[in-house]
């Protein structure tokens, strides 16, 4: 059976600390900038472009680990961006059936692909979960085997030397949550006077997931058994991170604009993780403070937080996103819940 032909994505907008003292202000800044590069990534908003002209074909291999069954799904991305690390909208996708696999046939092609540099990263749904049709369940649950992720040079055509393994554990289900007795719009307040403070705690979603939880850890990219700072803060890099993202409409220049949130839990954590990039720390609930300042893509503080409507993110070491809302929000009424910044108004509908 010939392998299935990659289909391009539409790039769209996407289904993604202690306490600083006053007048601190660039240490928060630097703080929060890991957690803003990372977060809008993972709930990246595509952005228009010049078209790529096309290659014939970029093809290659997967292999599982023996016992191991499921569909395969395979996923082209820019380069540097794709799970764990930049979660990002793909620019193709493709698949092979768990009855390809079974019958010795692991090969995959991306027809159409553009003649650049790609990230290919994939995983093996096993426990045939994966719904590429809603944003928050097209990604590994716990049992699945993820790729590391291989980057892929500008050759067109270009085959795959070496088989994509899909081999990396997933110990748990993408971190779904919902704010209990939350009102189904939410609005913020542009000049917070009072702490913006609410809960989230982990849902099953009536059955759809098994394991859920924010796994809290310190990350370890380079492997080197030590703890990552890639933001250079001094503190080890922790995840999950969590964040509110600006859904820029069109007229809106604010197009990157995340409102930092803090984990009150965060101190306690660190003290368990203990520096060690190996420990999980699974919790169902978490305390959030909204902080009062908005910042960039890069960082910097904007002179306002932005008056408009937001998504809230959590994005795990993984590279598992959840956001609220979602694609479940017919189905499920906790995940249809929509946050609004307005000028000059005091937050509710948060319980």
């Amino acid at each position: 059976m010939p392998a299935a032909h990659g289909v391009p994505l539409v790039r769209g907008a996407e289904r993604p600390e202690v306490h600083a003292r006053a007048g601190a202000k660039s240490a928060k800044i630097r703080r929060v900038r890991a957690l803003v590069l990372t977060t809008l990534a993972a709930a990246a908003c595509g952005c228009g472009g010049l078209q790529e002209p096309p290659a014939p074909a970029v093809a290659g291999k997967v292999s599982v680990p023996p016992g191991a069954t499921g569909d395969a799904f395979l996923f082209l991305y820019r380069p540097g961006e794709g799970p764990p690390a930049r979660p990002a909208i793909p620019e193709q996708a493709t698949a092979i059936s768990a009855a390809r696999l079974a019958s010795g046939d692991p090969h995959f092609v991306f027809a159409g692909a553009p003649a650049r540099e790609h990230r290919l990263w994939g995983f093996l749904d096993q426990d045939r979960s994966a719904r590429l049709d809603v944003d928050v369940l097209a990604q590994p649950s716990a049992g699945d085997l993820t790729a590391r992720g291989v980057e892929l040079p500008a050759v067109s055509p270009y085959e795959v030397p070496e088989p994509l393994a899909l081999e990396v554990s997933t110990p748990f289900d993408p971190p779904a949550f919902e704010i209990p007795g939350a009102e189904t719009f939410v609005v913020l307040p542009d000049q917070p006077l009072l702490p913006v403070r609410f809960t989230i705690q982990t849902t099953r979603l009536s059955g759809r997931l098994r394991q859920v939880a924010f796994a809290f850890s310190l990350v370890d990219r380079d492997g080197d058994g030590e703890p990552d700072d890639a933001d250079g803060d001094g503190q080890a890099d922790l995840y999950p991170r969590i964040a509110f993202r600006f859904l820029h409409r069109p007229g809106q220049t604010a197009e990157d604009a995340l409102l930092p949130l803090f984990i009150e839990s965060e101190l306690a954590v660190r003290v368990a993780l203990g520096g060690d990039p190996a420990l999980v720390l699974p919790l169902d609930q978490l305390t959030l403070d909204m902080l009062p300042f908005a910042v960039d893509s890069g960082g910097n503080q904007l002179p306002v937080i932005p008056v408009g409507e937001y998504q809230l993110v959590v994005l795990g070491a993984s590279g598992q996103v959840w956001t609220l809302p979602n694609g479940l929000a017919g189905s499920e009424p906790s995940q249809a819940i929509r946050f609004f910044v307005q000028h000059a108004v005091f937050a509710s509908g948060l319980p």
